[in-house]
């Protein structure tokens, strides 16, 4: 459905993107000028770089984490080391021409030193492809995570590939996964909880863009389990980076498309159905395929992830055949990764999905006739652009376009009958909605700085819109007495025509501080403007790591931060829903006084402690604030204890309320 809404920036948030995008635009030439006016100082001078990995499954990965420390032959030149990053990249820069060495240093692997001639000015490019030191470390050194790692202070918890690929799991998914890493819950209705809140209060991120339902907030875009490379869930993500939510943080990295052939098959044998000693059909079945290689040899990658889903379980307390829910659904996704130069990487994805599931909700008290059938159907495109400048700051550029298609109906038209024995007739709700959400985040990752230890900081702007627009029809409920007879009666009226629109800026400025190899301190901020919700909001955050020991068996967590959520699409346009009128009747069929209409208005609240009706949207949104103390000590080789305390209190959220009429004025159904 078209929407008739414009995209409206508050003056707030005009302002602040204009100042922002001024900086990084300038940043860059300003830089150069400063290089130009210093050339005889400067001139000369050039960096060692490359890349780190291991042959994986006849494959190379990248090794994050890997400390190279270089020493020059001559000169008088401070020794340095690095870290290598997510990709094991790694990057010495502002180097004279000399002849240095490098030594590379990780557990588990075979030391490896070089010796290199750097000519002055020039870019030397080193790569490494390291070797374990025996066989039986792979699983160790691929899979061993430290609990008691102090590069930062956020609780978090990341489960791998190859650990996904031996979870029990029955129903292979990212939502099936999520339950089994430690703070992460499956609630009665099937959605999850972390940090105490509900799934659409927190944020699911793959590959640094937002991948959740642009009106709900829930996790209903499927991700192919094949493409995952990593999981990571957070109840304390203090870096200001990460914002929109007031629970936790679910992060995904994908694979990147590898430059050797290789493809997976998984699942595809289905599972059968048998009652009586007969087959009764295909019960489930979902298989996946995996295919990945270089469609030009060092220039050009490509992946591709195809997954089907077919499943009837039975559901507890109904007649066979009449007790089976029934989901199918697709989905592929496709990436490519081109490597534009050395310092130049772009990487390019498309996801398509589709899923029904029909009798959605059935029970023991809901059979198939009395319950709701559900879809989605849609797609996102997005792109990673990555660019190293020679003074080593790396652009980073993320974004993505996301449209979701959902709709539900019932099995007929019939009125909904609700007893104290259960459901009958038909679900009285259907619906259908077109979401969509763009976002496009630029950051600047600076190189590192020496100041009383290591300063890496990183800053950047995060622009999304999200909208929607829907139908919604409502048939009247029967809610019946024991004895057969009708008690109430509640009808709908008006169009159900609904639309919302929201559009956010952010800002955000972020600095890990390692002051010594024992202690890190993380310290960020993010400004949020919304059109729907706060027109202004600030969100410090802060952390610290600390090691105990001489054998460092033991880490201080800590830290404290504010986060702000976003408006649920729903709630903007709350008041065009069908109205709700509720008549009561007695135990003749009679009806008692005359039918109650429910005005769909938002409230605010007022001096004596109730409510009022307000003269216009919601503008506020929820806030949180989280801190948390934690304790982490490793027993033994594979055990580690985690002693944690946290606090997370959370204000603002969106809550429906029926208010009965005073003398003789409206009945309302208020949004406060």
């Amino acid at each position: 459905m078209p929407l008739a809404h414009p995209m409206i920036l508050p003056r707030r948030a005009r302002d602040a993107l204009s100042l922002v995008a001024l900086v990084l635009l300038l940043l860059l030439p300003v830089r150069g000028v400063a290089q130009s006016a210093n050339a005889p100082r400067s001139a000369g001078l050039g960096s060692i770089q490359g890349t780190v990995t291991f042959l994986d499954q006849d494959k190379p990965s990248p090794l994050e984490g890997v400390t190279i420390k270089l020493s020059a032959a001559s000169g008088g030149i401070t020794p340095a080391s690095t870290i290598t990053d997510t990709a094991g990249a790694y990057l010495f820069s502002g180097l004279p021409g000399n002849t240095y060495t490098l030594e590379l240093s990780e557990s588990g692997f075979q030391p490896q030193t070089e010796t290199v001639v750097l000519e002055g000015g020039g870019v030397l490019v080193r790569n490494f492809s390291l070797r374990l030191t025996t066989a039986n470390q792979t699983v160790e050194v691929r899979e061993g995570t430290s609990a008691l790692a102090t590069e930062n202070a956020n609780s978090t918890t990341t489960v791998s590939a190859t650990q996904i690929a031996g979870l029990p799991i029955a129903h292979p998914s990212i939502m099936a996964t999520l339950p089994l890493v430690p703070s992460v819950v499956r609630t009665a209705d099937g959605l999850l909880s972390m940090k105490g809140t509900s799934e659409n209060q927190g944020m699911m991120l793959v590959d640094s863009a937002e991948t959740v339902d642009p009106v709900t907030g829930n996790f209903s875009i499927p991700i192919s389990l094949d493409a995952i490379q990593t999981v990571s869930v957070s109840e304390t993500a203090y870096n200001a980076e990460y914002g929109g939510f007031s629970g936790g943080l679910t992060d995904l990295h994908t694979k990147p498309p590898g430059d050797v052939w290789h493809f997976g098959l998984n699942n595809f044998i289905p599972g059968f159905r048998g009652k009586d000693g007969r087959l009764y059909g295909v019960q489930d079945e979902e298989p996946r395929l995996y295919l990945t290689g270089p469609l030009r040899k060092g220039k050009l990658n490509f992946s591709e992830a195809v997954t089907y889903q077919f499943m009837r379980p039975p559901v507890r307390g109904l007649p066979w055949p009449y007790n089976e829910t029934i989901t199918q659904g697709a989905g592929a996704l496709t990436s490519v990764e081109a490597t534009l130069s050395p310092r130049h990487i772009l990487t390019l994805n498309l996801n398509l999905f589709f899923q029904r599931v029909q009798y959605a909700d059935i029970g023991a008290l809901v059979p198939q006739t009395a319950s709701s059938d559900e879809g989605q159907r849609g797609w996102t495109l997005g792109a990673v652009d990555s660019y190293q400048f020679a003074s080593g700051m790396t652009l980073s550029t993320v974004f993505q376009y996301t449209r979701l298609n959902t709709d539900a109906e019932g099995q007929g038209s019939a009125d909904m009958i609700i007893t104290p024995a259960g459901w009958s007739g038909n679900f009285f709700n259907s619906w259908a909605r077109r979401s969509d959400q763009f976002q496009i985040f630029p950051s600047l990752q600076h190189p590192v700085k020496n100041w009383h230890g290591r300063h890496e900081l990183k800053e950047g702007v995060i622009f999304g819109r999200r909208s929607y627009g829907g139908s919604i029809q409502s048939h009247p409920i029967q809610l019946l007495r024991e004895d057969g007879t009708l008690a109430e009666r509640i009808d709908f009226q008006g169009a159900g025509i609904t639309s919302g629109l929201d559009t956010e800026v952010s800002e955000f400025i972020q600095d890990h501080w390692t002051m010594t190899d024992r202690l890190s301190v993380d310290l960020g901020a993010r400004l949020v403007s919304q059109t729907a919700g706060r027109e202004s909001a600030f969100a410090p955050r802060a952390g610290l790591a600390y090691s105990l020991g001489k054998d460092r068996k033991t880490a201080i967590h800590t830290g404290a931060g504010l986060f702000y959520d976003r408006v649920p699409l729903l709630a903007t346009d709350f008041t065009n829903n069908p109205t709700r009128v509720i008549s009561y009747y007695d135990a003749t069929g009679q009806l008692m006084g005359s039918p109650i209409t429910l005005e769909n208005v938002y409230l605010q609240s007022a001096s004596n402690g109730g409510f009022a009706v307000a003269n216009s949207d919601l503008d506020r949104v929820a806030r949180n604030f989280t801190w948390n103390v934690e304790l982490d000590h490793e027993v033994r080789r594979n055990l580690d204890l985690r002693i944690s305390y946290l606090q997370s209190a959370t204000r603002d959220l969106p809550l429906v309320l029926p208010l009965a009429g005073a003398s003789g004025g409206p009945s309302l159904l208020g949004l406060a």
